[in-house]
């Protein structure tokens, strides 16, 4: 089923296979809009479909959301700053950016779990406001943005 644009909805972008099975087992677990996009191969390609695809949906549709699911290849913050740096602040508080520590893939070894399940199990924490799996090695850099995100989302998405 198509999002509604015109209705509060949360797009995806996501770097690759990894950090998507994590944003579509989340998505199981949401009662509201999500559109996750197809994986952009790359965290480079992701802040290049925000730029130039999704920078214009945000601005056309004031209800929507933009999630950038990355790997921050342990370039955390400086990689974060990277992005934050390129998000205009006419859109800035619609615009999250998460991603693991290192990969999606050291993170699943880490918590010993599927990255599907994995995503169910984090929208269940943002739902019930208690974060076990948030606050791992792999996540807990992640804390003031995904506050954030659920406090804009939580009220359409969960």
């Amino acid at each position: 089923m198509a999002v509604n644009h015109y209705r509060p909805h949360l797009v995806v972008l996501s770097e690759d296979d990894a950090t998507r099975s994590l944003a579509v087992g989340f998505s199981d677990q949401a009662t509201g809009q999500i559109d996750i996009r197809r994986p952009a191969g790359g965290w480079p390609s992701v802040l290049h479909q925000f730029q130039f695809t999704y920078l214009a949906h945000l601005r056309k549709y004031d209800q929507a959301h933009v999630l950038m699911l990355i790997d921050f290849d342990q370039q955390y913050p400086d990689r974060w700053h990277h992005f934050q740096a390129r998000i205009p602040a006419d859109v800035a508080d619609r615009v999250y950016v998460l991603g693991a520590q290192d990969e999606a893939e050291t993170l699943k070894n880490e918590q010993k779990m599927h990255l599907g399940p994995l995503g169910e199990q984090l929208a269940r924490e943002c739902r019930e406001q208690k974060h076990v799996h948030w606050v791992c090695p792999q996540l807990k850099h992640n804390h003031p943005e995904v506050e954030r995100l659920n406090a804009a989302v939580r009220a359409f998405l969960l």
